[in-house]
């Protein structure tokens, strides 16, 4: 499979660079769901290394996958546009099918808390021991990316999965971020994280 052959080819790369990056977005959700889901790009948080910027690190990855490095931009939690660039994209395509990778930057505030407490978060992936964001900062991630653009149908998909799946979540943790984040989670959510 594509994807498991460039998060190999990411995951080496990124190694020159510990403490960093962590996996986030559909293949974590995928590695804490009960019920795997698909996805077509690997999503990972960076922060800045002190060798080299966080935006710096994602281009040379994203060009050692052989493709062009990107910029994008998201909303914020209550859809506004931030004005950072927030993205370096890694697209490729020609065989019908659409592989990617998504380097998702400090501008996001969840970013430097999950990416530092994913270090202590390290998950066999087969191939190695991967830093991955944590349930909850997952969750959180996924709150804020849903919130800020309600059509994100898959985010709530992945909320309520974890929250149904009988994974231990530090509840006061996710509590605590949601107020710090201004996050207005629905009532339905707040009920299946037991929060309500």
């Amino acid at each position: 499979m594509k994807l498991l052959q460039n998060l190999k080819i990411a995951i080496n790369c990124l190694q020159q660079w510990p403490g960093c990056w962590a996996i986030c977005g559909g293949v974590a959700a995928c590695i804490y769901r009960k019920t795997p889901r698909y996805t077509g790009d690997i999503d990972i948080a960076i922060i800045d290394h002190a060798a080299l910027p966080a935006v710096k690190i994602a281009q040379c990855v994203v060009s050692h996958l052989g493709n062009k490095p990107l910029a994008g931009w998201v909303t914020d939690q209550h859809g506004v546009l931030i004005k950072d660039q927030a993205l370096v994209i890694g697209r490729e395509s020609g065989d019908g099918s659409y592989v990617g990778i998504d380097f998702l930057l400090p501008v996001l505030p969840w970013i430097r808390e999950s990416v530092t407490r994913a270090q202590k978060n390290d998950l066999d992936y087969g191939f190695a021991r991967v830093p991955t964001i944590t349930p909850e900062d997952l969750i959180i991630a996924k709150m804020y990316a849903y919130q800020g653009n309600p059509d994100r149908s898959t985010d709530l998909d992945d909320i309520l999965s974890l929250a149904r799946d009988g994974i231990t979540l530090d509840r006061a943790y996710l509590a605590d971020r949601i107020r710090s984040y201004s996050l207005l989670p629905a009532k339905n959510v707040l009920n299946a994280l037991k929060l309500g």
